[in-house]
């Protein structure tokens, strides 16, 4: 432990920048911290070392000596704080003089000093020279783009799960300050930083594949983020008026957003997502349509990204049917990414084109749905195609597609078609929904049982006739004393049906089947349903 402590304490001078005053300002907070005895309760565990900290309230600290970078603080700042260097220093101080590490640092050589892998401390000093900001050329931005990562990778010790955070917060983020100031230039560079962006994630997961959950946890955050500031970006551009000199700009986005689409396996649905997104957005002209459809047909490999692709320029040229065809011939993996298409026209009341999708979707669903995998991905799905059916149907002020679906989606519609039958008071045909899928009714609000005995009480009859047996199955103490309340339900409806006949019947029946149990015997007694 004294070792990584030290060696510890050496990576740590050696990444600093002295000649930053906000490195110096965090240091010196640190350091009074720790002077002033505000960090407790050291604990040591192989390259790890936790401490509290108190500022204002209590912070937990959690050190990787190892990577400094990947340290933790409950104040959950992104950079790495104060709190954190606080604690350093109190145990570094249990294994060294924090004053000889401290007096070192200000005496190495400034000018081979490294720029801070740390988030705080990573306030750059680009000796490079810095882009005209009058260039509008795309051409003159990607060779910046390299630039500024090779500056940004040298911070790293070692890259680790924080990268992707970095790649936002650091690489994209400082990108967005060397944007030109004009519109639509300071948009157009900042998308193209963001291509740039995403394609080092790409890089990176190519290199270092990750699990799901890793990818959850420490990726898809960053990752919607840059998503949604560039897209805010895009739509900015689409409610301006353009120059013509932005022409050639978009013009070269073509390409760039193409590269990016057949870039890499990594991250498929943002990739056609974004593609679709730029061109509906700013590059949907007539000729470039045509152009860019020609140059699909030079791809080879990735072939749903560019069945996806054919089929959204085809849509921008209203030529939803020859789009069909292509998803049609496609893999079923390209079923989902057609909702889009169906929302839009039907968003935008175009209810022909918006018919053949929904057509197409009637057709498909059945089959893509088998090949899903969960129970939990298919009730999305579901949930979603039922949301786009429902939306048709008022549209063209027809229910008979959104009413077809909810049945033909069954298992995965039930809730949706509970609903709908409860809505429109189709309630014997919601009651015969509940049975077939053995739904114990009973435990539905109170309210759903007084509609339905007010419309028919009769309907009621076999549901709690089904519900007593389950529950005396059951043969539980519990279960018998809760099927006695609902015999007493019972037997109040038998009465207002005026057939109170019929419950003692059923009642003689009952008793004489489960004399047997003893238990059961002595809750109807309890509960006056029988006497001695």
């Amino acid at each position: 432990m004294k070792e990584a402590i030290l060696q510890a304490g050496e990576d740590l001078i050696r990444l600093l920048d002295y000649q930053d005053e906000d490195v110096r300002k965090l240091v010196k907070k640190g350091l009074t911290l720790y002077r002033q005895g505000y960090v407790y309760n050291l604990k040591e565990l192989e390259h790890y070392v936790g401490v509290v900290v108190y500022d204002e309230q209590e912070q937990m600290v959690l050190l990787n000596l190892t990577d400094l970078s990947g340290s933790e603080c409950d104040c959950r700042h992104p950079s790495f704080c104060a709190h954190r260097l606080a604690g350093f220093f109190y145990a570094y101080a249990t294994k060294g003089l924090v004053g000889n590490l401290l007096d070192k640092w200000k005496q190495q050589s400034l000018s081979n000093q490294i720029t801070s892998s740390l988030d705080a401390f990573r306030v750059q000093k680009n000796t490079a020279p810095k882009m005209d900001k009058s260039s509008y050329s795309i051409q003159e931005w990607l060779p910046l783009f390299e630039q500024r990562y090779e500056q940004f990778a040298n911070t790293k010790l070692a890259r680790n799960t924080s990268f992707y955070t970095e790649l936002y917060e650091d690489f994209f983020k400082g990108l967005t300050k060397e944007a030109p100031s004009p519109s639509p230039y300071r948009e157009l560079f900042i998308i193209h930083a963001g291509l740039a962006t995403l394609k080092k994630i790409c890089d990176g997961l190519n290199k270092t594949p990750l699990s799901k959950q890793t990818f959850n946890t420490f990726v898809r955050t960053p990752l919607s983020q840059l998503l949604y500031d560039m897209e805010q970006r895009i739509y900015t551009i689409s409610q301006t008026s353009l120059p013509f000199s932005a022409d050639d700009l978009l013009y070269e986005t073509m390409g760039q957003i193409r590269t990016f689409l057949f870039y890499s396996s990594p991250l498929q649905y943002e990739r056609i997502e974004l593609y679709r997104t730029i061109w509906s957005h700013l590059l949907k002209r007539p000729k470039w349509l045509k152009e860019e459809k020609l140059a699909l047909q030079e791809i080879h490999g990735f072939q749903l990204e560019c069945d996806v692709a054919l089929s959204h320029l085809l849509v921008l040229e209203k030529r939803d049917e020859q789009a069909a065809a292509v998803a049609n011939q496609s893999d079923q993996a390209i079923f989902p990414y057609t909702f889009k298409w169906a929302k839009d026209h039907i968003s935008h009341k175009n209810e022909q084109q918006a018919r053949i999708w929904v057509t197409y979707m009637n057709q498909q669903m059945k089959s893509y749905l088998r090949t899903l995998p969960s129970y939990q991905g298919s009730r999305a799905i579901v949930s979603m195609l039922l949301s786009l059916f429902e939306g048709y149907s008022d549209l063209c002020r027809d229910q008979t597609i959104y009413t077809e679906a909810l049945r033909q989606l069954l298992p995965y519609s039930f809730v949706e078609y509970s609903q709908y039958l409860y809505e429109q008071r189709q309630l014997q045909a919601w009651l015969e929904l509940q049975a077939a899928f053995r739904y114990d009714i009973l435990e539905y609000d109170r309210s759903i049982l007084k509609d339905i005995e007010s419309e028919n009480p009769r309907w009621l009859l076999p549901i709690y006739h089904q519900s007593i047996q389950q529950l005396i199955e059951k043969k539980t103490r519990s279960s018998y004393e809760e099927a006695v309340q609902h015999l007493k339900e019972l037997k109040r409806l038998y009465k207002k049906l005026q057939n109170e006949q019929g419950f003692t019947i059923y009642m003689h029946q009952l008793v004489q089947s489960t004399k047997r149990l003893r238990a059961l015997q002595e809750a109807l007694k309890k509960g006056k349903l029988v006497h001695d």
